[in-house]
């Protein structure tokens, strides 16, 4: 592995890991919240753990058709995918609680996505937290198909903002000029189209590219053609988006699918049991006439 070292003789930039802590940390005393996780944080991570389990007990104990066990299923994948991104991450970093054996129990439902704390925490804590956005290290940056793009001249340079102006939070993002690198030997001629897409967390209330490339109600993209790329030409990106997340909705809807999967569990198990019940026989008189 090559050796990367964080110098610079820029005083500023000395000061700037020590000043950034330190307002992240008056922010929190200031305003009276502790930097672990709160009340709806825990009410989160139960409705995720049994959106996974439930429907995982159900499929194991119930004898379901084709068709419920796969509403199950995609369940369970909710599930899955709601402990990886907000429970499992925050406990592998020691930010869901401040007592050590409530970050090591959360950090374990990582094993229910079929995967290994010990190498996630070398993985992401140690080497993406360590190297992020250094390409060649930070793994989590590697393109997985057969372009690496970070190493394409025509995508080297882009500035980009996000800040809140009155009720909307406001993305804009200006892709500049090239590297001035030749490009490998890709066989490209220039008519291909490079593709910006964003997927923002909440409703758009505006953004500046064409009608057919507002896609799903919250995903966008911006095309330009590689000739353009390649001289330069800037493309601009402007999204402006509710302060409300569609996640917030969400969670009332997985919150609401917890409670109809709960009850519908408790009543198949009621009607499991009352048909096993049977009659007790007709009592026999005692004596005789």
């Amino acid at each position: 592995m090559q050796s990367v070292k964080f110098i610079s003789k820029n005083k500023q930039e000395h000061q700037f890991v020590t000043s950034l802590r330190k307002k992240v940390h008056e922010y929190f005393r200031q305003n009276n919240i502790s930097p672990k996780a709160n009340a709806a944080m825990v009410v989160k991570s139960v409705i995720l753990i049994n959106l996974y389990l439930i429907p995982f007990i159900v499929l194991l104990l119930v004898p379901v058709s084709g068709l419920a066990a796969f509403s199950l299923v995609t369940l369970m994948g909710i599930g899955i995918a709601g402990i990886g991104m907000g429970i499992m991450h925050d406990a592998c970093h020691g930010a869901y609680s401040k007592k050590h054996w409530v970050n090591n129990m959360f950090s374990g439902t990582l094993y229910l996505l079929g995967s290994n704390v010990l190498n996630w925490k070398i993985q992401h804590n140690v080497l993406h937290h360590t190297y992020t956005n250094i390409s060649g290290l930070d793994e989590d940056i590697d393109s997985k198909g057969p372009i690496r793009l970070a190493e394409a001249a025509p995508f080297a340079w882009s500035t980009y903002k996000f800040v809140k102006d009155g009720n909307l939070f406001v993305y804009q993002q200006t892709l500049g000029a090239a590297a001035g690198k030749a490009v490998a030997a890709t066989g490209w001629n220039g008519s291909e189209l490079m593709a910006v897409r964003l997927h923002v967390p909440s409703k758009i209330e505006y953004h500046n590219t064409r009608v057919e490339n507002f896609r799903r109600g919250n995903i966008l993209v911006w095309e330009q053609s590689l000739t353009d790329r390649l001289r330069g030409v800037p493309l601009a990106i402007d999204a402006r988006m509710q302060t409300q997340s569609i996640l917030y909705r969400t969670l009332w809807l997985f919150a609401a699918t917890f409670l109809a999967v709960a009850v519908a569990f408790a009543i198949t198990i009621w009607w499991i049991l009352s048909r096993g019940k049977t009659p007790a026989p007709p009592a026999q008189p005692v004596g005789g006439a």
